[in-house]
Parts: C-alpha cells; structure tokens; sequence
C-alpha cells in the first residue's frame, strides 16, 4: 500500500507541475490559450461493473473469450483542461474483481485498486471544433498506473503495472456539470489475481479487466476558455519582405560596383590630369628653350655648329633625344668627312650633388656618343667632355633645361 500512495503523490506532483508550466507560458493551441493553475479543473466519480478476462492459454486449458464474473466497480477522478482538446486527470478504480479458479472451477472472488494517470483527449472539439455551450464531447484517455490486489483467504497480496486506455461519452448539463459514460480497459499480467500462476508459461500473457461505468463531472469555475486573436496568413508579407531584402541587396552590390568603377575612373582621371600638367611643363620648358639653328651642309663648312640633346631624368634617352641624334648624324655625314665634333654633357645644379651631378653629366654625352656611333658616325670625329653642375648653359630658373648635351663643330 505504501507503493501506491508514493506513487500517487507522485502524479500529483507531476500533473501539478505541468499544470503550472502551462499557466506560465500561456502556450497556443488551435486558436486558444491555455488558462492559469486554477481554471478548468473538475472532477468526476461513477459507478458500473467491470469483467476480469485472460488474454491467451494456458497449458491444457482454454480461457473464456470475454469475462468471468462482472463485479461492482466505481471510480472517482480529478481532473484539469489544458487547452479545449488535451486535458489531464488522476483515477482511482475498484474494488471488487472476480475470476475462476481453473482447478476446480470454482468463483474466487478478491479486491483490487488501480490508480493510474491519464491523458484526456477530447476529440469532438479536435475535429469539429470548440464551442463552449456543445451538449456531447467524445473524449478518449490513454495512462499509465500502478494496481494493487488485496491479500485473500487463497492468495496473497499482489502489485503490477498496468497500462489504461478508454472513451469517455460525455453530455455537458448546464455550465458546470456534465453526464459520462465511460468504458474503459486495464492491461497487466496474466497471474494479476494470483490463480494458479504455475501454469503460466510464454511471455505474451495479460489480464484485462474492462470497465463500463456511469457518473457526473463538476467543472470548477473557470471552465471555458480564451480565444486567441486570429493572426493574419503572414507568409505573403513575408514572402515580399525577403523579395525586397533580395532586391536591397542586389542594389547595395551594384552601387558598390559602381563606387568601384567611379574609384578606378577617378584614378584614371587624376592620371591623365596629371600627364596633361607634365605635358603642359614641358610645352613651357620648350617655350623657354632658345631657338636651335638646323644648318644644312653647305653652310656648315666654315661656321660653328652647336646642337642641343635635352633629357628629363638620368641618363635614358627619350623619343624627342633620339630623333634629334638622328637629325644630327644626317647633317655630320653631309658635313666634312673630317670635321670633329665635341659631345659635352650637363647637369642641373637645382638638384643632386657634385659628384652625383657630374657622374650623370658624364653617362649623357657617352649616350649621345654611343647613339651617333650607333648611325654611322666614326668615333674619331666625336670627343666627349662633361661639366656636371659647374656649368649651366642655360642661365633660366627651370634647371630642367640644364639637363643637356651639346654637340658642337670643332675643326
């Protein structure tokens, strides 16, 4: 007996709990909300019989195909709703069972209690829907609990587990009370009630005991229930929203490639700005040159002749450099086979030191050299001489124009 009180205070507890949870989270179910603790509890008792039948055979023996004896049964229930379709309720049934003793036929008679917890489903408000003011509800249970046969002059006392299934026709009287009908089932051993458990052999054996009985239900205030606000299909909005985060997305990559294409035509402009400032330099760098006498030979012979080779940086000669060399060994070769020519480079003193300016003063006129050699000028008619920054041939504020060679006649 201790068994069973221990574990009926443990569905309490259990059930209580979940109760409790449910009145915490407020959960939604088709369209409702679940109540607080106290709401929607009842409780119920009725009165019937029940019939003892065992579920397979026994060595030699057949069993009956339903029932033994009916008994007096009744059971009693507390009860809570958790939302208008899943409830919850704890159920003490008995007490009275009887059974044939298959020795010698004879009636053996024995008390029991069953106490079991189970999950109450109330199928007319899932499938047709909830109203508080509907007469019958069809509610099916399915549990779990712990059974307890009392000792007797033949046996001893006996405990199993049993499993409980059934169907509640219930009629609603009024707001708070309600007719039932219920039929339900109890599945244990088969040597629940102790006759003869020698003979019991195999492993699938059960007991049944099937019980009808008709009682009341009253429903503790509060016992209807809250509609939840019916929320709008919001899946179209949805839908749209993640189009256009989509669509944003797609645009916020395409202005970032355009602010890449605007960065890369920006640079490509600054470029080109800044080659039109260096060309715009140089036109006045070539301004600022003084005119340079092209002689033809037939004037060359007797006179001085000077030619002016203009570099930017170092010693590499430029495409201007080079078209002025080659106009400069035309006229050599129309000129006196034997004339000399002195090659003497320069140095723009704004810029570089001593030594670095006369080391790059010399590399020019040896290019200038080397490119005359280069187009058929022998190189005993060119000596090559170089002033660094000591001199300036040009007397001007841009030092730019002392980057020079000057090639000059010297027979």
């Amino acid at each position: 007996m201790k068994k069973i009180l221990v574990l009926f205070a443990a569905v309490v507890f259990t059930f209580a709990a979940s109760a409790q949870d449910s009145q915490e989270s407020l959960v939604k179910w088709k369209g409702f909300r679940t109540n607080g603790f106290g709401d929607n509890w009842e409780i119920s008792a009725g009165i019937g019989v029940d019939f003892f039948a065992k579920l397979g055979h026994r060595e030699g023996l057949e069993n009956p195909k339903f029932g033994d004896i009916p008994a007096f049964s009744f059971d009693l229930s507390v009860g809570k709703w958790f939302t208008p379709v899943v409830g919850a309720r704890i159920q003490m049934q008995g007490p009275s069972a009887s059974s044939i003793n298959y020795v010698d036929s004879s009636l053996f008679s024995w008390n029991y209690l069953f106490i079991h917890a189970d999950v109450m489903w109330d199928l007319t408000n899932w499938f047709v829907g909830y109203k508080p003011d509907k007469t019958y509800h069809a509610i099916l249970t399915t549990g779990f609990g712990y059974a307890h046969k009392f000792a007797t002059d033949v046996t001893g006392p006996n405990n199993e587990y049993a499993a409980s299934f059934g169907l509640i026709n219930r009629f609603n009287v009024g707001s708070s009370w309600a007719v039932n009908l219920e039929a339900k089932c109890m599945l244990t051993k088969i040597d629940f009630d102790q006759i003869n458990p020698w003979i019991r052999t195999g492993a699938q054996r059960f007991a049944t005991g099937i019980s009808v009985t008709a009682g009341a239900t009253y429903k503790f205030p509060i016992s209807t229930w809250e509609v939840a606000p019916i929320c709008p299909d919001l899946d179209p909005y949805n839908d749209r929203i993640a189009s256009l985060e989509n669509d944003l997305d797609n645009a916020m990559k395409a202005l970032d490639e355009a602010n890449k294409q605007l960065t890369v035509d920006q640079e490509a402009k600054d470029k080109c700005a800044k080659e039109l400032e260096e060309a715009l330099a140089k036109l006045k760098e070539c301004e600022a040159r003084p005119a340079q006498t092209i002689t033809t030979s037939a004037s060359i012979q007797n006179t001085d002749v000077s030619f002016t080779i203009f570099f930017e940086n170092g010693d590499a000669l430029t495409a201007d450099a080079q078209s002025t060399i080659n106009q400069i060994a035309n006229i050599i070769k129309k000129n006196d086979k034997n004339a000399s020519y002195l090659i003497v480079g320069y140095a723009d003193k704004s810029t570089g030191t001593y030594q670095g300016n006369m080391n790059i003063s010399k590399k020019r006129a040896e290019k200038v050299r080397a490119a005359l050699t280069k187009q058929g000028i022998k190189g005993a008619q060119l000596k090559v001489d170089w002033k660094g920054d000591t001199e300036q041939p040009y007397n001007v504020e841009s030092g730019i124009l002392n980057r020079v060679v000057v090639v000059t006649m010297i027979q």
